[in-house]
């Protein structure tokens, strides 16, 4: 198969996520919290990233992966853990969930 043959790969996926989903994925880490605002982040080349505002809590960053790299994540989240058992400075992942049932 030449590169012209191969199927091709959509990448920065613009997968969307609604408030509402937002909220409840976020009171499963701060049960209390309160959304101020969601920004789409760019540069996640196979996932949609958003930036998520919270009234009394740190920002997070949430990771949306389209249903075909849902694998992606797994990966992401085993390299940083082992990343972070050698002492470098990484990211706190504070969920992943790879169920794909947040609703509205």
């Amino acid at each position: 198969m030449t590169t012209s043959d191969a199927p091709s790969l959509k990448l920065k996926p613009r997968l969307p996520v609604s408030a509402d989903q937002v909220q409840a994925i976020i009171r499963r880490i701060y049960p209390q919290a309160s959304l101020l605002g969601i920004t789409e982040l760019h540069g996640g080349e196979i996932s949609t990233v958003l930036e998520i505002a919270l009234a009394d809590a740190r920002p997070c960053i949430l990771k949306v992966y389209p249903e075909s790299l849902q694998w992606k994540m797994a990966k992401e989240v085993y390299v940083l853990g082992l990343l972070r058992d050698l002492g470098t400075s990484i990211p706190k992942i504070l969920l992943a969930d790879d169920t794909r049932s947040v609703s509205s």
